[in-house]
């Protein structure tokens, strides 16, 4: 069977019948995670063979011609990640956030008991301060504190 087109991509038969022997083998695999797979070693520029004999349902799994090529694994984050990450940050952020307002109340009471108001833009550092303090990259705005 010849399963190849001229830009040596494979037909789309040829993925229906390479599941169907996979699923006979007791394979399970999706049409895009097998697409995907194939595409990702044509696009490493790694020769990739996949060969179906539909006489004894054999099935040579992506074999390199060059055996001194190696394989690299291209997988992505690990399932999760992001949300840890963003679930991290949104923890360090509100954090920053509890602490710019604990300090500008207690600056503004103590100001209050001598009548005097802030300095100026003594928000303004204050947010900076902080946000270098807990490694904050998202934008705090002086509305979040005094609103």
């Amino acid at each position: 069977m010849e399963a190849r087109r001229r830009d040596g991509k494979l037909q789309k038969y040829a993925y229906t019948s390479i599941i169907d022997v996979l699923g006979e083998v007791g394979v399970k695999i999706g049409r895009d995670v097998l697409y995907k797979r194939v595409e990702r070693e044509i696009r490493n520029n790694v020769p990739v063979e996949v060969s179906v004999d539909g006489t004894n349902s054999d099935l040579s799994s992506f074999t390199q011609q060059d055996s001194n090529v190696e394989c690299q694994s291209s997988s992505g984050q690990t399932k999760g990640s992001t949300s840890k990450k963003k679930r991290k940050d949104q923890i360090t952020y509100n954090a920053c956030i509890n602490s710019i307002f604990a300090d500008y109340v207690a600056e503004v009471n103590a100001n209050k008991s001598f009548k005097r108001h802030c300095k100026r833009n003594f928000l303004d550092t204050l947010i900076d301060k902080k946000k270098a303090e807990y490694d904050v990259k998202n934008k705090i705005l002086k509305e979040t504190i005094c609103a």
